[in-house]
């Protein structure tokens, strides 16, 4: 079902020149039954758990995070300077 029309294909779009692509001239159709929102929704832990780890980098932030030099340094700050880790 669609239910946008895209108008940025063609001479006059930023990106989308093509008016040969397959996305650019997909009909509109008409919803036969109205729109109903769920009751509840709930989140899906393990597609975030995901997203997070592939959109933040996070095994390499860990792995720079617990570089030995690092980890000296904070141990350093933390106990001669009284710095908390940031």
């Amino acid at each position: 079902m669609n239910l946008i029309s895209n108008i940025g294909f063609g001479d006059g779009a930023t990106h989308t020149f093509d008016t040969g692509n397959p996305f650019a001239a997909i009909p509109l159709v008409e919803m036969n039954e109205p729109l109903r929102h769920p009751d509840t929704t709930a989140p899906a832990v393990g597609a975030d758990a995901v997203y997070l780890r592939i959109e933040h980098d996070l095994d390499a932030r860990w792995a720079r995070y617990m570089k030995r030099t690092k980890r000296i340094k904070r141990w350093f700050r933390r106990t001669f300077l009284g710095k908390k880790d940031l």
